[in-house]
């Protein structure tokens, strides 16, 4: 019978069965990595179309982690649905009320998930 001893052989069985954990933890980088680039990118293009005015659109862009390997990007202004999809044409009252954010229904949100 012959035996064969290889040196560091427990290591390199032991970083197999870490590779998910790894995987994970590369992954979760990437994710967060994509969301921060694609906010900047949304600040920017309100920039170079002058949406941005005031600053509170792009002040309204988060980036939250719901679950594992999940990234949320989401627009919470009032009117960031509006900016992003249009309107049908409808008159406009000059002394219209607008609602507070915290009336604000989420359906009206624009929501990224990744």
């Amino acid at each position: 019978m012959i035996k064969i001893t290889i040196d560091g052989f427990d290591d390199v069985l032991q970083e197999f069965q870490n590779a998910p954990i790894q995987i994970l933890k590369e992954t979760e980088k990437a994710l967060a990595k994509s969301a921060t680039t694609i906010e900047s990118n949304l600040v920017k293009e309100l920039k170079r179309k002058r949406i941005n005015d005031t600053g509170k659109l792009s002040q309204s862009i988060t980036i939250s982690k719901p679950r594992p390997l999940a990234v949320l990007i989401e627009v919470k202004s009032k009117y960031g649905r509006f900016v992003e999809d249009g309107t049908k044409p409808h008159p406009v009252a000059p002394d219209e009320v607008v609602p507070e954010e915290s009336e604000v229904p989420r359906s009206a949100r624009i929501i990224f998930l990744m």
